[in-house]
């Protein structure tokens, strides 16, 4: 079991990134002052050591690694994905725009780059909250009403699933593009690769976005 308390809260953030989104509930500088211990900092400003070293716990968790994803229906696999992976994209866009702002804004002099990164993540972010609102509103819908169908009348749908034609076509033109802007910053971040001099919060970043 991993001792969060004798880690610093760098070494915990760059461990596991949702790390910090339980430090900033705190108001915990994992950044700047990131090279202190977690029992330290619990120490230092009154806050519940072992609360906190659960709540790390819990986001270090592996959820549904052992889903056997064969095994459910079409209108399960659809469920899965908008509980888990939408929410997972709704919840962290968000985290790493303020995250990428605030680099960009302060270490743009030195790392020229992260402008343009924060400038592509932008672009990415908008239209990934058109990509979601899409599937769960069109696509999705129109998987599970087609499975729903009774024998007979599926047959007919699925001989005649031109109405899920266009949405599939456009989010897989949206994949191809999000995957463009990607590569793009793939090739600005040098593979992901942060400078040894840069801060924990744009390593932070860097690993956020990969």
């Amino acid at each position: 079991m991993e001792d969060f308390s004798n880690l610093t809260l760098a070494e915990i953030v760059n461990k596991n990134f949702l790390a910090a989104t339980v430090f900033e509930k705190y108001n915990l500088d994992f950044c700047c002052r990131g090279n202190r211990q977690l029992k330290e900092v619990c120490m230092t400003n009154n806050l519940p050591l072992e609360t906190i070293i659960e709540e790390l716990k819990i986001i270090g968790q592996s959820n549904n690694s052992d889903l056997a994803y064969e095994q459910l229906s079409f209108t399960q696999l659809a469920d899965y994905i908008v509980l888990t992976h939408h929410e997972y994209i709704k919840n962290a866009m968000p985290v790493l725009y303020r995250y990428l702002l605030k680099v960009a804004t302060k270490h743009a002099a030195i790392f020229p780059e992260l402008k343009k990164i924060f400038q592509i993540f932008v672009a990415i972010k908008k239209e990934m909250e058109i990509h979601l609102h899409q599937e769960e509103t069109v696509l999705f819908p129109g998987i599970k009403k087609l499975e729903a169908s009774p024998p007979g009348e599926k047959n007919n749908a699925v001989a005649d699933d031109s109405f899920l034609e266009t949405p599939i076509h456009l989010l897989e033109e949206e994949h191809n593009h999000a995957e463009n802007f990607f590569e793009e910053i793939k090739e600005l971040t040098n593979n992901y690769s942060p400078l040894s001099t840069a801060c924990t919060m744009h390593k932070l970043c860097f690993s956020m976005l990969q």
